[in-house]
């Protein structure tokens, strides 16, 4: 954190660093992740190390059962459609979550969150991270309504963040029908999709997405397929990480009061002062006894000293 002071002005402006929501997210794929109890332990085991490897604050996981269970003490959305979860790391908190079924398919789902962040975003009363495995093919996609009775407009429309499995390398149209408006980051545009029998990586499918104003990527980790030793695993996607950083809020804080710069005596004046220090019950005058007004300060050895002075009083 830094700290920046105006003393002309008053204020120290307490400029935060930029505050990271590295993200982790992964499409297990069906039926790996949803019936093959070996691949399903497999999976949350390899899910909550990956998290501690990359330094994860966000995770989301979809075609994961029970992909909760894997980071203990994160908070989270519980198991949304489509196996789907968004999970906070300790010190955030999640104050309102569902999810939903886009366009009515039970194996397309995301979870959508509320978040408090550790620390403050600038501009960014709370965070809509949502958690997604998109239908494919263009055309509109259901599920904008949820994430606005979760998150609200506000926040929706400045303060998201969307991981997932797309299906699309472009994302700027299913951002357009589930969030609003435009991203401003986008990340990674590598080939994720997909793990098969013989494998072929073909598709960009797998980002971290946010509108977030002044939201920037300080590097990704793309891990290759975790379960390949799985017969039941098919179209497994590569596990994503990107270290995403967003601005820190700022919090003006009074500035300390600067030391007063001795003042000269004006000519032939004085502090006509009741006894005591000189306070706001006493006057100064100039030389012709014109200009009295509410003390000054005493006048002592040529410098005004500050009102409430215990200094012995002097005329000069």
């Amino acid at each position: 954190m830094m700290k920046k002071t105006c003393l002309s002005c008053g204020i120290v402006a307490v400029v935060s660093s930029a505050v990271d929501v590295t993200t982790l997210h992964w499409n297990i794929h069906r039926p790996c992740g949803t019936d093959d109890s070996g691949c399903i332990s497999a999976a949350k085991q390899r899910l909550a190390e990956m998290a501690s490897e990359v330094g994860a604050k966000v995770v989301g996981a979809v075609e994961l059962k029970d992909a909760v269970a894997a980071l203990p003490g994160w908070q989270n959305t519980g198991m949304q459609c489509d196996n789907s979860a968004v999970m906070v790391a300790p010190g955030w908190s999640i104050s309102k979550s569902s999810g939903h079924c886009m366009n009515g398919q039970s194996a397309k789902g995301f979870a959508v969150a509320l978040v408090t962040p550790a620390e403050q975003v600038q501009g960014c009363p709370a965070l809509c991270i949502i958690m997604g495995h998109v239908p494919h093919g263009s055309g509109g996609i259901s599920g904008h309504s949820e994430i606005v009775s979760v998150c609200g407009d506000a926040v929706v429309s400045s303060c998201s963040i969307m991981m997932g499995d797309w299906n699309a390398e472009d994302v700027s149209s299913i951002w357009s029908s589930l969030i609003g408006g435009s991203t401003t980051l986008v990340e990674p545009h590598e080939k994720t999709c997909c793990w098969h029998p013989d494998p072929e990586y073909k598709y960009q499918y797998d980002h971290t997405a946010t509108n977030i104003q002044g939201a920037t990527s300080a590097g990704k980790t793309v891990y290759d397929p975790q379960l390949t030793s799985f017969s039941s695993n098919s179209y497994e996607h590569k596990p994503v990480s990107v270290q995403l950083r967003l601005p820190g809020g700022n919090s003006p804080t009074p500035a300390p009061t600067p030391t007063p710069t001795p003042t000269p005596s004006p000519s032939g004046g004085g502090c006509c002062a009741w006894g005591g220090s000189c306070d706001h019950h006493d006057a100064w005058c100039d030389g012709s006894a014109s200009n009295c007004g509410h003390c000054q300060g005493e006048w002592q050895n040529g410098n005004a000293l500050l009102e409430n002075s215990t200094s012995t009083f002097q005329v000069v």
